[in-house]
């Protein structure tokens, strides 16, 4: 992605919906903590962006927040944000999500917040695993990006577990800047 903040709006169709995205990105030095880590901001940010602009405010028909994390060709990370909503709203959405990931930028997630994202974490992995994907998936993993070094496999829980309240605000400034962003929202033409 290119870097600096990239704007852009599209015209097309007719419905009376639009959709947006918000992606932040930078360079990511890739390891199984900060791929956890990257995980864990989204869960809490989508978690909050689910309670605050879904249900108080009744705006979007959907959010999300979900990250990617790349070791090769370079170290690099995304969190893409998307949402659909009113056009109206559009701009008014950006600006209160822009104003929830300040807030964990510069106070961090509640207790509340972490815990429930942690006990979402485990509860997710402890249910993958009675998958093959999952299994497949470790597999795979840990040949291309850890040249087959499984000594981190078993230390999920205990790095889940080890986040703080503080690490996690630091981890939000680290993935959230305001100045290496893309958002591109597709609106009706008419």
């Amino acid at each position: 992605p290119p870097a600096g903040v990239v704007e852009k709006t599209v015209k097309k169709g007719s419905e009376d919906k639009s959709i947006q995205y918000i992606v932040f990105h930078g360079d990511f030095d890739y390891s199984s903590t900060n791929a956890i880590e990257l995980d864990a901001v989204c869960k809490i940010l989508e978690t909050r962006l689910l309670e605050v602009i879904r249900e108080d405010k009744s705006s979007v028909y959907y959010i999300g927040a979900r990250p990617s994390s790349a070791k090769y060709p370079e170290g690099k990370y995304s969190v893409t944000i998307s949402y659909g909503a009113d056009p109206e709203k559009l701009e008014e959405l950006q600006q209160a999500i822009f104003d929830e990931v300040n807030d964990f930028v510069k106070n961090g997630p509640s207790a509340e917040e972490l815990a429930k994202a942690k006990e979402k974490m485990l509860r997710e992995r402890e249910v993958a695993q009675r998958e093959n994907r999952f299994w497949l998936n470790v597999i795979s993993n840990t040949y291309y990006l850890k040249d087959g070094d499984f000594s981190e496999f078993g230390k999920y829980d205990d790095t889940v577990k080890s986040f703080t309240v503080g690490s996690v605000k630091a981890a939000f400034g680290k993935y959230f800047n305001f100045k290496n962003y893309i958002s591109v929202a597709l609106q009706p033409e008419n």
